[in-house]
């Protein structure tokens, strides 16, 4: 899937997101904040993801996942860290009838 015309994820930055975003009438704002603080979610979460997996495939994963989210520029926010992850998506979608961008 390409996001703001790239495909690779150790490729796409902030910018990428803006772009999606706005091709998709979406507010490139909220959008960019949400991609970055999933990164962060993800990167403070993977070793203890894979920590039962055999060193020398987790230590390729781990290096994996940083490459795919460094460049994303993550927010470590603690009030993102949540253990609902539809707490993160809460807000995106308008309500019924309000005519407003997401």
């Amino acid at each position: 899937m390409r996001i703001g015309g790239v495909t690779g994820a150790r490729d796409v930055t902030p910018r990428h997101w803006e772009k999606l975003a706005s091709e998709n009438n979406l507010d490139p704002e909220r959008v960019v904040g949400q991609a970055r603080r999933m990164a962060g979610l993800v990167l403070s979460n993977i070793e203890e993801a894979y920590s039962d997996v055999e060193p020398r495939i987790r230590d390729r994963i781990l290096m994996l996942v940083d490459s795919a989210n460094t460049k994303i520029d993550p927010t470590y926010d603690s009030a993102s860290m949540t253990d609902d992850p539809m707490g993160m998506l809460s807000g995106l979608m308008p309500s019924a009838g309000e005519g407003r961008r997401l």
